[in-house]
């Protein structure tokens, strides 16, 4: 029975090992969902996740038998017969690889104990086709008891909780520097600890002497005062229009109900602070699956591939049709993408993130750490974030991890990028990815 409930939970089906079975379920509800009974109708129906957004392809077509029958309700074997036969819904087939999924879950779960975080999402995507691998929530509901679960917490935290997504979205600003031509990897900034504008002073998260720091050096010191030099020689409508290409401000319609577009005003709705603020992510809010796709952005030479979680869907008589995903949209030019892709090595290689460096493979990645509201609206809560590509050198995969209220530690570099080292080790070698070969342009991050 379990083995059957692992390759088909009401005609929706993933990749599996067949020969391996796991406790507790193979795949948690906030992707399946679960299915509940419709009262009136007398069938069960789709609640939560993929049995709710695909009800109308799962449900089959009603038969129907009409026949003469005698006075104590039989059938008269040579009346009047006709019968219409009822036809099985569609069998919806996701992109999720489930020993990839399993294991993501229980390294989030690990690192949710370790780190005392409140709560925690992991994405695994296919840098090259968009497709998710594992999607991965703590506290996910139970298909098979989902009153046990708040109903406000039985989706996919990955797809409808939003967070200021911090120092990750600093690669949107470089992007755009580099691909405006107003900075180059080696252009030279002085990056002070508090940088003074006319409407406040912004501060770095330590306190250092003024830096002799490159384009690229900002970005490894993640330093806000550094991204705001170069984020003010642009318009903010300029960078606006690269933050709605890069996918911020709408959802990625990956095929999941109750998906966030997260949170972008308008350019000319900005306040001082905001101004400002959007340049180091802040002022700015995401879903764990819109940082994914940022950072696709990047693995995939400047080419923004949609997510999506449905490969496509089987007919009864086994009749395969693709789900319609968009079409990839350029959004920064591929010499862009390789000297971001170039700086983000560096991160790994030489600052924020160590931890997030797995043998034999190059990893390029950017650490976050924002404020978040609590439930009184005061910035009290704590996201720590890493996304990282690997390898580098020939993209295959992007994993977003977002840990909410780390009480180890407030920074990504010590919390998420451990997370996502394993995690990535492991999808490397289940997907057979070899070792790095080749190498990314590096760039010096000071000078004098």
């Amino acid at each position: 029975l379990a083995l059957v409930r692992a390759e088909r939970i009401s005609g929706i089906t993933w990749e599996a090992t067949p020969e391996r079975l796991y406790p507790n379920g193979d795949i948690a509800g906030n992707v399946i969902g679960f299915m509940a009974e419709d009262g009136e109708n007398l069938n069960a129906v789709g609640m939560a996740g993929a049995e709710l957004l695909y009800e109308q392809e799962l449900t089959g077509t009603a038969g129907s038998q009409t026949y003469e029958r005698s006075r104590y309700g039989t059938m008269i074997p040579t009346g009047l017969h006709s019968e219409t036969p009822a036809v099985d819904g569609s069998t919806v087939v996701l992109t999720i690889d489930r020993d990839i999924q399993y294991y993501t879950q229980e390294v989030l779960d690990q690192a949710l104990a370790e780190t005392g975080s409140r709560a925690g999402t992991v994405v695994v995507m296919d840098s090259r086709t968009g497709e998710i691998l594992a999607l991965a929530d703590s506290g996910s509901v139970d298909p098979n008891d989902p009153g046990a679960t708040p109903s406000n917490q039985r989706g996919s935290r990955a797809v409808s909780d939003v967070f200021e997504p911090g120092s990750t979205a600093k690669t949107i600003t470089m992007a755009a520097a580099l691909e405006e031509g107003v900075a180059t990897p080696t252009s030279q900034f002085v990056a002070p600890y508090a940088y003074e504008t006319e409407y406040r002073v912004f501060r770095d998260s330590h306190e250092h002497p003024d830096l002799k720091l490159t384009l690229a050096g900002i970005l490894v010191n993640s330093s806000n005062t550094g991204t705001i030099q170069v984020g003010q020689q642009m318009s903010d409508e300029t960078r606006y229009e690269y933050m709605r290409a890069f996918g911020l401000g709408e959802p990625t319609n990956l095929g999941l109900p109750n998906e966030s577009a997260g949170l972008l005003g308008e350019w000319d709705d900005w306040d001082g602070i905001t101004r400002y603020a959007t340049m180091y992510g802040q002022g700015v809010a995401v879903t764990a699956v819109q940082t994914a796709q940022v950072y696709g952005v990047i693995a995939n030479d400047g080419m923004r591939v949609s997510p999506t979680i449905v490969k496509g869907f089987e007919s009864a008589d086994g009749a395969f049709t693709e789900r319609d995903n968009a079409e990839p949209v350029r959004v920064v030019s591929e010499s862009t993408a390789d000297a971001i892709m170039g700086m983000l090595v560096e991160v790994t290689e030489s600052g924020t993130a160590p931890k997030a460096r797995i043998d034999g493979y190059l990893v390029a990645g950017k650490t976050g750490t924002a404020q978040a509201p609590d439930e009184s609206g005061a910035l009290n809560n704590i996201v720590a974030s890493f996304v990282g590509i690997a390898p580098a050198d020939d993209p295959r995969i992007v994993v977003s991890v977002v840990l909410y209220d780390p009480a180890s530690s407030i920074w990504g570099g010590e919390t998420a990028a451990p997370v996502f080292k394993d995690v990535a080790t492991f999808a490397l070698q289940t997907l057979r990815v070899p070792p790095t070969k080749g190498d990314v342009t590096r760039y010096p991050i000071t000078w004098e």
